[in-house]
């Protein structure tokens, strides 16, 4: 009569239309068919303590004494392991279109909204950013199946709009 909760996530995680968004997508469609998402996850999260480690004149015990979330992240990852390649990348695909939202409300209202009543020069790359990268389309039934297409086209965007964000002279 209890609840698996693990059993209960995953299958909340067969909806046929997020099958179809994962299927169709640029890097989630990849890792659900090739490559377990939890690799490139720990892949990404060793490549970021090591840069940390690198980057600081703190030894790497120190470093990891004082900052003990370093661990957490390769460690959810190894616990994703276990699940599916279709799991992983559905895991993966809704936090990072839950972070997307959330960074791209942020970069409408806080840098834009706001750096354009303060005056700020890089006001409009942030709001043309955030817009751009904000998601929307691919949730279009017509459009998912070309959300590839919207990712590349998202990025070849970006690249002269990040060069003129630069420009700005606003960047650390």
């Amino acid at each position: 009569m209890g609840i698996d909760v693990d059993k209960d996530f995953l299958s909340m995680l067969e909806a046929p239309w997020l099958k179809k968004q994962i299927d169709t997508h640029l890097i989630f469609g990849f890792c659900s068919r090739k490559v377990p998402f939890a690799v490139l996850f720990i892949a990404v999260c060793i490549a970021y303590v090591l840069y940390q480690v690198w980057s600081s004149n703190d030894s790497f015990l120190n470093q990891l004494m004082n900052n003990t979330e370093f661990l957490f992240f390769p460690i959810v990852g190894a616990y994703m392991l276990r699940m599916s390649k279709y799991h992983q990348a559905a895991i993966g695909w809704w936090a990072i279109k839950g972070s997307l939202v959330l960074i791209c409300i942020t970069g409408i209202i806080g840098y834009g909204l706001v750096g354009f009543f303060k005056g700020s020069p890089d006001a409009m790359h942030v709001t043309l950013m955030a817009l751009i990268w904000f998601p929307c389309l691919e949730f279009i039934p017509s459009l998912t199946k070309k959300q590839k297409y919207i990712t590349i086209i998202r990025i070849v965007v970006s690249i002269p709009l990040l060069i003129l964000w630069h420009r700005t002279g606003t960047w650390i």
